[in-house]
């Protein structure tokens, strides 16, 4: 194919192939660089049965992640209309930077508002990376939809007061890196009047079995195709 000098013009099936594995060699590239004690702070079932949560970088408590969704997850149910929301609207400590790795991922923006549907409201106090969450429920807020957008290789950036969601179908990861803390307790905000932590936030036993683990994912999506 003829472009101008120097310069190799990829067919479309070629250039999507690139574009499709770069977040996979990046995220290689963490797991060939991250340290035993960052990997010892990933989980299973984080926020939600069959998503893990791998910290591939720790630096002074700040996390570069990698979240892993496995088949049988139930993200594509984080939907504020018809969805049970699985994982609830909620916002972060620290502002985010957000890139996908593998498969479909939308991310969802949210505000409070008057005309979207009544969520019940909680305070939502971190338990670090493999402890369950402390939650204290606070009343109902209609909570509106703003905006989203499929993560692609392009960092995007959130607010730390900003609400958000992920939703995605199939096999699916993307990177999330954090930013030095703004506030301490955060809000969540749920269809369901009752919260219930168990079988979530799993730790790995060892580093050898948390680069196992990413292994397999990793295999997984080779594949299905990326």
């Amino acid at each position: 194919m003829r472009g101008r000098p120097g310069h190799i013009k990829l067919k479309p099936r070629i250039l999507k192939e690139r574009i499709m594995t770069k977040g996979l060699s990046e995220f290689k590239f963490l797991m060939d660089i991250a340290d035993s004690s960052a990997l010892m702070k990933s989980c299973k079932h984080c926020h939600a049965k069959n998503v893990s949560s791998i910290v591939v970088k720790d630096v002074a408590g700040v996390l570069t992640r990698v979240f892993l969704a496995w088949p049988g997850h139930e993200l594509h149910e984080n939907e504020l209309y018809d969805g049970y929301l699985p994982v609830g609207i909620h916002d972060h400590k620290y502002n985010l930077k957000l890139k996908r790795i593998t498969g479909r991922v939308q991310h969802i923006e949210y505000k409070i508002g008057s005309h979207g549907p009544m969520l019940k409201h909680w305070t939502f106090a971190s338990g670090q990376t493999t402890n369950p969450p402390v939650v204290q429920p606070k009343g109902l807020y209609n909570i509106d939809e703003m905006c989203r957008r499929d993560l692609d290789d392009y960092s995007t950036p959130l607010h730390y007061q900003r609400l958000h969601n992920i939703v995605c179908k199939g096999p699916a990861a993307w990177l999330v890196r954090e930013s030095e803390p703004r506030q301490m307790t955060t809000n969540l905000y749920t269809k369901a009047d009752l919260l219930n932590f168990d079988g979530l936030y799993s730790p790995f036993k060892s580093e050898d079995q948390v680069r196992n683990h990413v292994t397999l994912f990793l295999d997984l999506v080779k594949n299905k195709g990326n």
